[in-house]
């Protein structure tokens, strides 16, 4: 390479090798990935100092080394991709950036950028990802610029910022329509809903994802529930710390398993596939839950909640009915469902509040009106920005801070509940649903994750619904009321729907046609048959492809020849030029083959069928014998 191509490709490996580090460090621990990484990747760029190259054998080995050290150290997530994708550009760094190199170290680059970017603790944000795109593109112009060009550093900066504005675009849209690939320091995101923890307060602010929770389908011959019954009934939490819930372990290890029956009779009966978060939220209250998978076996904790053991997908029956829980509270849990921390019983406000709302002799009923018009009217705003608050300061949240989300609104009123006397507890699940109604499916994504409350009816012997964000956020359930009903939706995002139901329908159909009427076998062969043309294709245009045989010859020649000082002239023909090198010949030894390679060429280019078999091998066999002089291997 020219000084100013040598100048101009350490630029670009010194650039790409501390993006590769600066990006390990984002990525995280990969556990013996890492140290590997950063050791190879200081060492490249302090040799490259040098100019130092290892020998194109030692690297090769050490790729296949760091190939095999990789898939001996993998696991499937994205920081150990992203660590393994770093490595073997680290590796592939420590060589020149040939193009061909260089397309490979884009990729490795690429896919550290994309395996940062799944992360969900990750530090990538819209402007992360605009001046990484900037970056690369600056290094596919040093790195794919033919020689004769000088893509200055300058110039392609200024040619990569041209992108930006279009990047800056699209990727703070998609940063806004997925939020769950940025996080921040005290963010929470909602992946799923029912957990065995509820703790708003560590949380200053939580975003929730459009990501699909589940889907419930309805068949035909079931009813579909309204707005009003569709709470999806997860974890029950009871033991009590404040603004944090958790489920009270006497529950968990009271557990049973339970196959359930179809002929369990309820209301609304659908079909649920459940995926890898193994967390059941169900259509309050379930009655059966039957699981169609092998090996999955469904848990029953108590209190109506349910989960699933097993691995993969399972395929779950499930029957509910608008009836509310009757199992009464359990004295070895939470005491009876009215456990209080000292802190919060003692307080003298929440003591004060909760004897002005709650009359002795008043039904549950009217205590519950009560609760929900102090919310109603006490000032407070729904908000998913509160910032963080400790689990014990419950006062302070309802007399001072006045904000949150229904995590914290449940904690708080199911604390007043039982600073009253009125057991209660919390149930994380969902709320509402987006129906569809030509594939007669309601679809829960993370946004619909919810928590309220249940007060215990000592007359009526159930346990009945309280949900004080209803109270205040009323906008809230008007906005899922209208995913619930398709009629009150934009045409075009009816026009929406109906297309992605024909595509899922005509899928279906397809998928069930061919397994019907193809036989698992009969679609190997047409695969085997499909392969092997697609290889015989590729075989035909490969041979059609193949360089001229004569002008491969002479290439390798010429090159072995100018490490000799024994360069072909501009102008020269292959024939002249090998007549002078059989002049030059030190001591004549290599004459005889000089000559026997320029007949063998000469009969191969001008005979009348230059691609017959006998001149190609003459040829192959007359530049061996000079190379093997030249100690050259073809």
């Amino acid at each position: 390479m020219s000084a100013q191509e040598t100048k101009r490709e350490c630029a670009a490996a010194w650039v790409l090798g501390g993006w590769l580090l600066l990006h390990q460090f984002l990525t995280g621990d990969a556990g013996l990935i890492s140290p590997v990484l950063i050791l190879l990747l200081i060492a490249g760029l302090l040799l490259r100092i040098f100019g130092v190259f290892p020998p194109v054998l030692a690297w090769r080995l050490l790729l296949v080394g760091a190939v095999v050290f990789s898939l001996a150290v993998f696991k499937p997530t994205a920081v150990v991709a992203g660590a393994v994708s770093g490595l073997l550009g680290a590796v592939v760094l420590l060589r020149p950036l040939a193009p061909r190199r260089g397309r490979w170290i884009l990729l490795c680059a690429m896919t550290v950028l994309a395996s940062i970017t799944l992360q969900e603790s990750g530090t990538v944000n819209a402007v992360f990802v605009v001046a990484d795109v900037a970056v690369l593109m600056f290094l596919a112009q040093q790195i794919h610029a033919p020689p004769e060009a000088d893509p200055g550093m300058w110039a392609s900066v200024l040619r990569s910022l041209r992108l930006i504005l279009p990047v800056a675009l699209i990727v703070t849209v998609f940063f806004w329509l997925f939020p769950a690939i940025s996080t921040h320091a005290n963010v929470a995101f909602v992946r799923f809903a029912g957990g065995d923890l509820l703790s708003p307060g560590e949380a200053s602010e939580i975003r929730l994802t459009r990501r699909i929770a589940f889907v419930a389908t309805f068949p035909q011959s079931s009813a579909v529930p309204s707005f009003s019954n569709l709470y999806w009934r997860g974890q029950v939490l009871e033991n009590n710390e404040g603004l944090r819930w958790s489920v009270d372990p006497a529950r968990i290890n009271s557990g049973t398993a339970r196959r359930g029956s179809l002929s369990e009779a309820g209301e609304w009966r659908y079909f649920q596939r459940l995926g890898p978060d193994r967390v059941l939220a169900a259509l309050d209250r379930p009655v059966s839950v039957v699981a169609f998978t092998g090996g999955a076996t469904v848990l029953e904790t108590g209190a109506s909640a349910y989960s699933v053991l097993g691995t993969g997908e399972v395929e779950l029956v499930i029957s509910s009915a608008s009836i509310p829980a009757n199992d009464p509270p359990r004295p070895d849990i939470a005491s009876a469902s009215l456990d209080v921390p000292a802190k919060i019983r003692n307080d003298l406000r929440l003591r004060f509040l909760a004897s002005t709302l709650f009359t002795p002799g008043a039904t549950l009923s009217n205590d519950l009106d009560s609760l929900g018009h102090f919310f109603a009217s006490g000032g407070y705003s729904y908000t998913l920005r509160p910032g963080k608050m400790p689990s014990g300061r419950v006062a302070w949240f309802l007399f001072e801070h006045r904000k949150g989300f229904c995590g914290h609104y449940a904690a708080a009123a199911a604390n007043i509940l039982r600073v009253g006397g009125i057991p209660s507890r919390i149930v994380t699940g969902f709320r509402g649903g987006t129906w569809n109604p030509w594939l007669r499916t309601l679809t829960l994504r993370d946004s619909d994750a919810h928590a309220w409350v249940e007060a215990w009816d000592e007359k009526a012997g159930n346990w009945i619904r309280f949900d004080p964000t209803s109270f205040i956020a009323p906008e809230l359930s008007a906005v899922m009321e209208v995913e619930r009903n398709p009629d009150r939706w934009p045409w075009f995002r009816l026009a929406a729907a109906y297309a992605v139901t024909q595509t899922t329908l005509t899928a279906e159909r397809l998928e069930s046609a061919l397994s019907t009427h193809f036989h698992p076998a009969l679609w190997t062969v047409v695969v085997a048959i499909a392969g092997m043309a697609v290889a015989a294709r590729w075989i035909s245009n490969r041979r059609k492809s193949q360089p001229d045989l004569a002008a491969t010859c002479l290439a390798k020649l010429e090159k072995s020849a100018a490490l000799r000082n024994r360069s072909r002239l501009c102008g020269e023909t292959p024939l002249a030029w090998l007549a002078r090198l059989e002049t030059l010949s030190p001591s004549g030894a290599d004459a005889p083959e000089i000559r026997k390679f320029a007949a063998s060429y000469e009969s191969f280019v001008y005979a009348q069928d230059g691609r017959s078999r006998e001149p190609s091998a003459a040829l192959k066999s007359a530049s061996r014998q000079l190379a093997r002089i030249w100690r050259m291997r073809l």
